[in-house]
């Protein structure tokens, strides 16, 4: 249900027609926003499709912030089904020139890449965590921008889908290229969330935070870090190699192991020291973890 102030746009065909855009094509859109000023005055545009925004900032713009540091000529921005859209209605007035490619989640369950869709994390990004292109970078969107729209002015033939298909990919494949790029240029930094993420997590066995607050989460420690979640996990994972929930859980085990060996608390005890509600679901995750129960691995070594 909308809220006042809130408009949901659900679909690619609701989408083109807002923006008075003649089109056979219901699962694959790409507008320049700044140039069709029809957006009907809300606080919130809701979308149901996915988005990728391309912003080119005025020259102004260019010399300050972030873009400054990255040595940036433009920025992407993108968005999954359910996001509430504020920043990009905000930018309009901004920026020099706002490019969005729309498609559908129908898009992607059907086609062959859909089941390796969720290495594209940074749909889960925060809006200060877009991507920052150089020129050549830039450049290598744009053309592939220009390709779809191409062949989403063209007559439709059974090739077409496909076509669009393989070039949406094309686009979302370069910005994970972009954006290893991008991390790997803020090393130091990103070094630096880690190590205190390697910190934060055994401060928060041993000081009863977990007792308190329950098992630990990853939006726990992203919000110390002031990241999203899906932004802080792929930090890790390109800092340590490791995947942050198996090593979530690996600390657990950990903890787990040593209280078990080193103490005579009950297991119940431990159980609740470690942040969970009910003993078994802590019992389940030893036992699949260790091989063994917790009453067992304390048998073992005392």
């Amino acid at each position: 249900m909308e809220r006042e102030g809130q408009i949901k746009i659900d679909t690619i065909e609701d989408l083109n027609q807002l923006f008075k855009i003649d089109s056979k094509c219901q699962q694959v859109s790409l507008i320049d926003v700044t140039s069709k000023p029809v957006l009907p005055k809300a606080d919130e545009i809701q979308i149901g499709f996915y988005a990728v925004y391309v912003k080119v900032p005025s020259e102004d713009q260019v010399q300050v912030g972030k873009m400054q540091n990255d040595d940036a000529v433009a920025d992407v921005t993108m968005l999954a089904p359910g996001t509430t859209v504020r920043e990009v209605i905000s930018e309009l007035r901004d920026y020099k020139q706002i490019i969005g490619l729309f498609f559908s989640p129908d898009l992607i369950a059907a086609s062959t890449f859909g089941r390796h869709f969720s290495e594209y994390t940074f749909f889960q990004y925060n809006h200060e965590e877009s991507l920052l292109l150089g020129d050549k970078e830039k450049d290598i969107i744009l053309a592939i921008f220009r390709r779809i729209q191409t062949e989403l002015q063209g007559e439709e033939d059974r090739n077409t889908l496909h076509i669009l298909t393989d070039q949406v990919k094309l686009v979302l494949d370069y910005c994970l290229r972009f954006y290893d790029r991008q991390f790997n240029n803020r090393h130091n930094q990103n070094y630096q969330i880690a190590q205190q993420f390697l910190q934060n997590i055994n401060l928060y066995f041993n000081n009863g935070t977990a007792k308190q607050m329950g098992v630990p989460t990853i939006s726990y420690f992203a919000d110390l870090a002031h990241t999203s979640p899906g932004y802080f996990s792929d930090i890790i994972k390109k800092e340590t190699g490791v995947n942050i929930k198996k090593y979530i859980q690996y600390k657990i085990i950990e903890a787990a192991k040593q209280l078990l060996a080193a103490t005579n608390k009950p297991i119940n005890e431990i159980s609740e020291w470690l942040g969970f509600k009910y003993p078994q679901h802590f019992t389940r995750l030893f036992k699949n973890e260790a091989g063994m129960s917790p009453r067992n691995y304390r048998k073992q070594r005392k």
